[in-house]
Formats: C-alpha cells, structure tokens, sequence
C-alpha cells in the first residue's frame, strides 16, 4: 500500500509565561534531564554541565524575580549568566550555602564567564566536569531550599 495524505495542523499556539513562570518551567524540566542521566550512569559530559548550569541559572533567578528583580536587572552586570554572584545575591532570600560552593564555582567557569566554554570549545585544551549523578544531588539541594522558600513545586 502506497499514497500520501496531506495533515493540515491549526497554528501552535500557547501561552506566553510570566518571567517567574517561565524561569520555573526550565528548572523543572532541566532538573528531570540531570535527573534522567544521573539515573542512567551517564559520565561526565558537557552536555550535562550546561543543562546544569541553565537550570541553576534558572534557579536562582526564579527566586530573585519572586523577590522584586525585573528582567532588565536579571540580564545586566553584574548578574546576567553569573551564578556565583546570583547565588549571592538569592541567598539574602533563601538559605543557600555562604560561601558559593565550589561546584557552583565549577559550572560558572563553563556556563557564566567568557568564553562561555560548555557553548564554545575556542582555545581549551581541558576540562574538569562533574558528573550527572553530583550534579542530580547537588541541584536536588537547591531545588528544595528554593521550593520550601517559595513554596513552589519544582
């Protein structure tokens, strides 16, 4: 049996987040990716730490934005993509470890500081990473401080 079938789809349409809502959606989805490799043995990867540090990156911003922040502050220095200084600055709201942890630190200096290099390899001959599972537990950690704070799901 042979033949074609032309499937006319309705226009994607949905609802635009707010900025809390959609700093919230990454970080849950993000969480369950970390989740997913750790549960599967997944090694170290680059992969891995980026989705790790968007979705701490997300972590952290959802509390700042649900304690006042605008988007316009978020995107500037000296917060932007810098995790060490958003944990800083999202431990005045909720309990986070002081001072920023080394694991934070880690994935900072590949997602948060140029060259930004879990994006782009130009000019690194080395790279140390954490694995999904320290990953999993660590982001774990956070997940539950900033839920109890904020009281939300995460």
């Amino acid at each position: 049996m042979s033949g074609h079938m032309d499937l006319v789809l309705p226009p994607l349409e949905f609802a635009r987040p707010t900025l809390s809502g959609g700093f919230l959606a990454i970080a849950r989805d993000y969480s369950k990716t970390i989740g997913f490799l750790a549960t599967n043995g997944a090694g170290a990867s680059i992969a891995a730490n980026s989705i790790a540090g968007q979705c701490l990156e997300c972590l952290l911003k959802l509390v700042l934005v649900e304690n006042g922040y605008i988007k316009k502050r978020l995107t500037q220095r000296p917060l932007g993509h810098d995790l060490e200084e958003l944990w800083r600055q999202a431990s005045g709201f909720v309990p986070l470890a002081n001072p920023v942890p080394g694991w934070v630190a880690l994935l900072h200096s590949g997602h948060g500081k140029d060259p930004y290099i879990f994006r782009y390899l130009e000019g690194v001959h080395g790279l140390s990473l954490l694995t999904p599972a320290r990953l999993n537990v660590e982001l774990g950690t956070v997940r539950l401080v900033v839920a109890q704070a904020l009281g939300k799901s995460i």
